[in-house]
């Protein structure tokens, strides 16, 4: 599987002799501290998405879709592809992975809430070309104002249990369209704590852009609340720097009436979802 050139321009050399050493024992093991202490491409991708499948296994739950909205370049599409691709081989799971973008970049905006100081009409134009020559398998893209596109997205494309949201609309127009879509969702349509990354939140503020959009939602739902995942970058950041910075945009987004919320690793799984 490609990884995307976005990656491995940030790589660093010394990161390339532990995915050496990574070909010659590969675990899930030694892949979880590959990723931990920032040696693997696109770290803080990689983690989520190892987290993502840890959790369906404890779940009980052998398929799951992905989610990216936002794709801009295209890169966060192919790193997520190859990503999952890795993994999997550990777990041998069904996923699948959906971007949505508009296509022509950051569509047209007057309300300052979509953060226009910091980007504007046809930021982050979505490049096409390098897409298709990466030859995506598992990956389906939709086109067009996500405002529309999520309307129809259940019933027209029947995705799996959605485990991870990828968030990178930047307005925040776009993200509130984008998560009121959770707020109708069965059981069987999401995982009872599915992991969110807010890319969009520095140099905005409560009252702009991604995180007004979180707090409205927290507002006005009782029983699904997004919020931070607490201590969890202090936590990784004993191994690695940069999850202090990285791990501040992890998030959950918490279904408290999900059959499965309160689960125990101890007790049985009722799998008939």
């Amino acid at each position: 599987m490609l990884i995307s050139k976005q990656s491995k321009n940030y790589s660093k050399k010394i990161h390339f002799i532990y995915r050496l050493l990574y070909k010659f024992f590969p675990s899930e093991k030694n892949l979880e501290k590959l990723i931990i202490y920032g040696k693997e491409y696109r770290p803080h991708y990689a983690y989520l998405v190892l987290k993502t499948f840890q959790e369906a296994r404890r779940l009980g739950y052998n398929k799951f879709s992905i989610l990216e909205f936002g794709c801009a370049g295209g890169s966060g599409l192919i790193d997520l592809e190859y990503m999952v691709h890795k993994i999997n081989r550990f777990f041998n799971y069904d996923v699948q992975i959906f971007g949505f973008d508009a296509g022509e970049g950051l569509p047209p905006s007057k309300d300052y809430r979509d953060v226009l100081y910091l980007w504007q009409h046809g930021d982050f134009k979505m490049n096409k070309e390098k897409i298709l020559k990466s030859d995506l398998k598992n990956t389906k893209i939709i086109i067009g104002d996500v405002k529309e596109t999520i309307k129809d997205f259940k019933s027209k494309h029947n995705p799996y249990r959605v485990g991870l949201v990828i968030q990178d609309m930047d307005y925040y127009s776009s993200t509130k369209a984008s998560i009121n879509w959770f707020l109708n969702l069965d059981d069987s349509l999401i995982f009872p704590r599915t992991r969110f990354y807010f890319d969009d939140t520095i140099f905005t503020s409560n009252y702009t852009g991604e995180l007004l959009a979180i707090k409205e939602f927290n507002k006005n739902n009782i029983n699904l609340k997004i919020d931070k995942v607490k201590l969890e970058a202090e936590f990784l950041s004993r191994k690695w720097k940069d999850w202090i910075f990285l791990g501040k945009k992890f998030y959950f987004l918490h279904k408290f009436d999900h059959i499965h919320y309160n689960f125990n690793s101890n007790e049985k799984m009722n799998l008939n979802l």
